[in-house]
């Protein structure tokens, strides 16, 4: 009787230390441990691939071995450098150099572009130019030639698709304004730019000389627009959107002020007096630069920004931020470029030389900077788990040399698009840190830089002027193209 109570108890115990183990190996697996000949290798991580489209049907190589996914990850890989390429049919292939470190799931968003990309009219009347908000939600066009006057204007077209299927407007243009008399002389005199605010409200209209009109656009299209110049009573040298569309942030010479739009009240920023004004400003705060820190506005008040145990450069000579980002800036000291994550106190300086700046992603996890008339790209990884970053700096290859050249980051900040202008007309798409670059477009027809992605970043929208016709008689529109679907 003794005995085989033993026994039982021994059983159970036997039985429960097995699920033990199981799960433990189990717990050790998903975190990056593999079984080897050897035994249970702790020191390995894991790559978690997520593939857009997600519903892609693809081979998965790891350093040119093909291999099958686990719940659409790759265990058990020993710390190191790794290739991964992913093919699809009727999809460009996809690869990139990673770093696996120990213990770590590293995460992969692998996006595959279709090998045809077919071109789809959107409008049917002849644009001047087209603008895009920052979110890629709207599309924003200007008619200044046309036979019927109910065509000529500033419109709006909603680019993202209403959750409404059966609503009869579904992003169908919208006229803001009619051509007035300001605008007509505007448009005619050269080159201008139309600058939505962040929520959609409201619209800047400058030109070269800063010459700048504001356009309600809740306001019937017959209401003229606003001269900002007039209603301040000052040159101005630069303006940005603050506060969504509820203040502008003006520049004149050596004073920077707010002006509040809805209660037309005007609050001083700051007066550089005998130094030079350096500020940068986006949606939520004004960066200031004085007495070699920095200053930060909001709610009609500056303070200094709180930075933790770093030390800044002994000069700042520019400072730079993302429009909807408040976390991170790029300062520029000298011949050196600094990257600085405020919320962490991370102060990192990129070990490169001859760099200048260009653009920075609204994540704020990328630049891309000019050397030489070079396209270069730095993006940050932070590391969570190890309490650090990974940062790379790529040259592209692509060039920014003639003036219309151009590149810029769609709304999604994972890719920047780059058109290369003269002879070629080509528009490629490139990941933020330089990899996998893809053709979107080569086109004579293309105007200007107006073109991006819609804000689920599966639709490009260009303005294309027809090739087929004279110039005289040449008319422009919008198209897409669908980049989900072959």
């Amino acid at each position: 009787m003794l005995k085989s109570k033993f026994l039982t108890i021994m059983v159970v115990l036997a039985v429960f230390l097995l699920f033990a183990g199981i799960a433990a190996i189990a717990i050790i697996i998903s975190r990056g441990g593999t079984l080897t000949d050897s035994g249970l290798v702790l020191e390995s991580g894991v790559v978690r691939i997520q593939t857009d489209p997600a519903d892609l049907i693809a081979n998965f190589y790891l350093n040119d071995k093909e291999i099958k996914l686990q719940d659409k990850r790759i265990n058990g890989l020993l710390a190191g450098e790794y290739t991964i390429r992913i093919e699809a049919e009727g999809y460009s292939s996809w690869e990139k150099t990673i770093k696996v470190d120990s213990g770590i799931v590293l995460d992969i968003s692998a996006k595959l572009y279709p090998v045809e990309l077919a071109l789809s009219q959107l409008t049917n009347t002849n644009i001047d130019r087209a603008f895009f908000s920052e979110s890629g939600e709207y599309v924003y066009y200007t008619v200044t030639n046309s036979q019927f006057g109910s065509d000529i204007g500033i419109w709006r077209m909603r680019l993202a698709q209403s959750q409404f299927i059966f609503s009869p407007n579904q992003n169908q243009p919208e006229k803001i304004s009619n051509l007035t008399p300001e605008l007509k002389d505007l448009f005619s005199a050269g080159s201008y730019e139309l600058i939505p605010s962040p929520d959609n409200n409201r619209l800047m209209i400058k030109d070269d000389n800063n010459t700048i009109f504001v356009l309600s656009i809740a306001s019937n299209p017959s209401v003229s627009p606003t001269n900002l110049e007039t209603t301040l009573g000052f040159r101005i040298d630069h303006a940005a959107w603050f506060n969504n569309s509820g203040s502008i942030v003006v520049r004149s010479g050596k004073l920077l002020v707010e002006y509040n739009l809805n209660n037309s009240i005007t609050t001083l920023v700051n007066f550089a007096n005998e130094d030079d004004l350096i500020y940068a400003a986006n949606n939520f705060v004004v960066y200031v630069i004085r007495d070699n820190a920095i200053w930060q506005y909001q709610n009609s008040v500056l303070t200094p920004l709180k930075l933790e145990n770093i030390q800044l450069p002994e000069q700042i000579d520019s400072i730079y931020t993302p429009t909807n980002n408040r976390r991170f800036l790029a300062l520029k000291s000298g011949e050196n470029y600094y990257y600085l994550d405020s919320e962490k106190s991370l102060l990192y300086k990129i070990e490169e030389p001859d760099l200048e700046y260009y653009a920075f992603s609204q994540d704020g996890r990328a630049l891309l900077f000019k050397n030489n008339d070079l396209l270069l790209a730095f993006s940050v990884r932070e590391i969570i788990a190890l309490n650090t970053i990974e940062t790379k700096l790529i040259n592209t290859e692509l060039a920014i040399v003639k003036d219309k050249d151009i590149a810029k980051f769609v709304p999604q900040s994972s890719h920047f698009l780059h058109y290369k202008n003269g002879d070629d007309h080509v528009i490629t798409v490139t990941e933020k840190d330089g990899s996998n670059q893809i053709t979107l477009l080569n086109n004579a027809g293309i105007k200007n830089s107006d073109f991006g992605f819609d804000s689920t970043g599966n639709r490009f929208i260009v303005l294309l002027q027809d090739e087929s016709a004279d110039i005289e008689n040449a008319s422009s529109n919008l198209y897409t193209i669908n980049l989900e679907k072959p």
